[in-house]
């Protein structure tokens, strides 16, 4: 059975997002940078999420791939190490994962985590996680970035997800959030253990979905910019949707 793509209202439901639109933003109002990428890591294209992981984290990181004929295992390394930039980085789960103690062995080891990631797919074009790339804004103390990171992180991580984030601050003018998220949840075994859903969440990608993250980060980093005193706003949409004529 095909997994339908909910509609915007559904995801606004799930998160407690505004279901109407947001408003448009009139010409007195300083607009901040905005700017959000969704991707995907996939195997048709070469990449892996250890490595996009290892990078994201600044860390040294392994893949196992284990030949299914011969049952050889060869390693593949990518050392990021010496890039300097990392500011903050977290592993964010889903509650009932909170809750379960025996997850944390491999759930919270990055390496581990997407190692598993990969050994769930069998498909030479899988595709092995979920990108979001969001530009912070450049006002905020690391601190304040933080608790923006921490609410986005913690909202997506509620639709069964895990959230791999890492914030780079090389450049004190574009600070960024690389977030990587599974796509398959956490289910129970027999065993009771928890391990990756055999069936893939089609709703974590494809073109609703990227609609809805940009919105819903352009939401919270307003959101955040009035916590902290600022008058200035972003919008995810384009200046011709907004109404506005640069011309």
């Amino acid at each position: 059975m095909e997994i339908g793509v909910p509609s915007r209202r559904t995801y606004a439901k799930k998160i407690n997002l505004p279901c109407a639109p947001l408003k448009v933003l009139n010409m007195s109002e300083s607009m901040a940078h905005y700017s959000v990428h969704i991707g995907t890591v996939q195997r048709s294209l070469g990449q892996n999420a250890i490595a996009s992981a290892a990078y994201n984290s600044r860390s040294k990181m392994s893949l196992n791939v284990t030949d299914k004929e011969t049952n050889i295992t060869v390693q593949f390394a990518w050392d990021y190490r010496n890039k300097s930039g990392l500011a903050y980085s977290k592993i964010y789960v889903p509650d009932h994962v909170i809750a379960d103690a025996s997850a944390a062995e491999w759930i919270y080891n990055r390496e581990l985590l997407w190692n598993k990631a990969e050994y769930a797919e069998n498909r030479c074009n899988a595709i092995t996680a979920g990108k979001i790339m969001i530009a912070l804004p450049n006002e905020f103390s690391i601190a304040q970035n933080v608790d923006l990171i921490d609410e986005i992180a913690g909202e997506l991580s509620a639709f069964g997800m895990i959230v791999d984030c890492n914030m780079h601050n090389d450049d004190e003018n574009n600070p960024h959030l690389h977030i990587m998220h599974t796509t398959r949840e956490l289910v129970a075994n027999r065993y009771g253990e928890l391990e990756f859903s055999r069936i893939k969440n089609r709703d974590w990608q494809g073109r609703e979905w990227v609609k809805f993250v940009r919105e819903f980060a352009a939401d919270k980093i307003n959101k955040h910019y009035g916590l902290n005193g600022f008058d200035v706003r972003v919008s995810h949409q384009s200046y011709k949707d907004q109404g506005i004529d640069l011309i």
